[in-house]
């Protein structure tokens, strides 16, 4: 049960966000590195897993790691400019199969292969296809949340990179968590 972007996350209705650990490796920026990620409808808090915030998204305000220069912040007018900087857009190809297609540069086709499949113990499916400049991808996708678990996908020149969710849960809305800390400002 995969739901649009442009719907609210089911875990937001309920006043539940979305908490998980991420591991990347390949041919990512800053791989291999460990991420914690909380999501609440569109709203998205990354840190490292030293507990340094690296990218907020709340509403109109976005915070993030600017190259080395500190935290930065932007309102909803400058948000284009901001993603171009954007320090974990791995940790954002996770809110839903859209995203991960728009990450990786490619398009759902009309047909992909898809099979019912278990991830953490969570009903998943998994969406295969290939697209240039990638020979095979895989995404393993939520099936109460819509959220994805797992990214794949093998490179013709740069091998095989992945992003994946190594321990996922629902917890009650915290607001300290989508907040800037005066430690992250330091």
């Amino acid at each position: 049960m995969a739901w649009d972007d442009n719907s609210a996350a089911p875990e937001a209705s309920n006043g539940q966000m979305w908490v998980v650990e991420v591991e990347t490796s390949g041919a990512l920026a800053a791989a291999p590195r460990v991420l914690r990620c909380w999501f609440h409808g569109e709203d998205l808090a990354v840190r490292d897993d030293q507990g340094v915030l690296l990218w907020l998204n709340v509403g109109p305000y976005t915070a993030y790691q600017d190259g080395g220069r500190g935290l930065a912040e932007a309102r909803e007018d400058a948000f284009d400019e901001v993603m171009f900087r954007h320090p974990v857009p791995e940790a954002a190809a996770l809110a839903s199969l859209q995203s991960a297609l728009a990450w990786l540069g490619t398009r759902e086709p009309n047909s992909p292969a898809e099979e019912p499949t278990k991830y953490l113990g969570l009903s998943a499916r998994t969406t295969r296809l290939s697209s240039e400049p990638f020979d095979d991808i895989q995404i393993v996708t939520d099936e109460a949340t819509g959220r994805v678990l797992q990214i794949m996908a093998t490179h013709h020149v740069h091998g095989q990179s992945g992003v994946r969710v190594t321990n996922a849960a629902l917890h009650p809305v915290s607001d300290e968590a989508f907040e800037v800390l005066e430690s992250d400002r330091t």
